[in-house]
């Protein structure tokens, strides 16, 4: 197939699912303003870039022709439906993973008219999607209506084979840490662990962060390119996948950082998030802790739940979900041939 991976800053699921999809010799012609991880632009076979603008997005679709399918990356959520207006006779999946619906519970005019006028919707986990068919089903009022898939942002085989680097011990938490956003606020959880003389390193997703933990006893590790960043995740005792603050978002969130965790080969340490707790508990990749009190007694179980670590994460890698992502191509191109009968 001839697929175009259309996204604004392409994050790292985008990269992973469309470097799956290659690998299964697909023509992956990914299209962005910008990448999240420059330093993994030697991995992609084909990109183009556009300046960031609607007119020049749609012109940038409109120059290619032949295209299976157009599979958009969300946010700005914008990029569904105008691929879909370049491209009309051409399916269009929209890659849901960032939603002020189940961020905020707000309603965005973008999100509402994508969600509606895209051929099928892709999930990061069951609990976005659950969200979307139940508590927005009178406003996404098609989505019951097309095909719907998850896919978790699982990592790439080859990122499973990087060279560890050697132990120091400690939790690390790597993505955003925005304390302006009350569950991405982590500097209450910082000065809880320097209290029970646990130290707790944090890669920050952006530089001008670290800044705001100065005084919380992290350690703030420097900003890495993103193969660099798993090779240096091997160095820890725990990866944690959650937040100080109860949400939504993170209780239906399955981000890539548990997953760059697994890859790396460490266990999570789960703390409020749910359908992560639930993952991570099934597949025996770590612990979950229903308060901070308990971590110190859980923390030397690091090496057991290590060993499980490393045995299973080759079982748990986007090429074994891809092909859930071509069931829905090809259901939509099925559906397109049906139509021009």
């Amino acid at each position: 197939m001839k697929i175009i991976f259309a996204a604004y800053n392409a994050c790292i699921r985008t990269l992973k699912e469309g470097l799956a999809l290659c690998g299964e010799g697909h023509n992956v012609i990914f299209i962005q303003r910008e990448l999240a991880n420059r330093g993994m632009i030697y991995a992609l076979p084909l990109l183009s870039f556009y300046d960031g603008s609607k007119e020049h997005y749609v012109a940038k679709l409109k120059g290619y022709s032949g295209i299976d399918i157009i599979h958009v990356h969300n946010e700005p959520s914008w990029l569904g439906y105008l691929a879909k207006e370049a491209h009309p006779g051409v399916p269009v999946v929209f890659d849901a993973h960032d939603l002020n619906a189940v961020r905020d519970d707000s309603v965005d005019a973008d999100e509402v008219r994508s969600m509606n006028v895209c051929d099928a919707v892709i999930f990061p986990s069951n609990g976005y999607r659950d969200y979307c068919l139940n508590e927005f089903k009178d406003i996404f009022t098609t989505l019951k209506d097309k095909p719907t898939e998850v896919i978790y942002s699982m990592c790439n085989e080859f990122m499973m084979n990087l060279p560890p680097l050697p132990r120091v011990g400690g939790i690390v938490y790597q993505g955003g840490t925005y304390v302006f956003v009350n569950y991405r606020d982590y500097r209450s959880l910082a000065d809880e662990l320097r209290k029970r003389n646990i130290v707790f390193y944090i890669y920050h997703a952006n530089k001008d962060e670290t800044k705001d933990y100065a005084d919380t006893g992290a350690v703030c590790m420097p900003t890495l390119p993103y193969l660099d960043l798993l090779r240096n995740l091997s160095r820890f005792d725990w990866g944690l996948v959650g937040s100080p603050v109860k949400s939504r978002q993170w209780d239906t969130a399955m981000p890539n950082k548990m997953f760059d965790y697994i890859a790396a080969g460490i266990p999570c340490l789960v703390y409020q998030a749910e359908e992560a707790a639930e993952f991570v508990t099934r597949h025996g990749l770590g612990v979950v802790v229903e308060s901070l009190d308990e971590i110190p007694q859980i923390y030397n179980q690091h090496e057991y739940y290590r060993k499980i670590v490393q045995q299973k994460r080759h079982e748990l890698t986007m090429e074994g979900q891809v092909n859930k992502i071509l069931d829905i191509y090809n259901g939509l191109l099925d559906n397109r041939q049906a139509g021009q009968r």
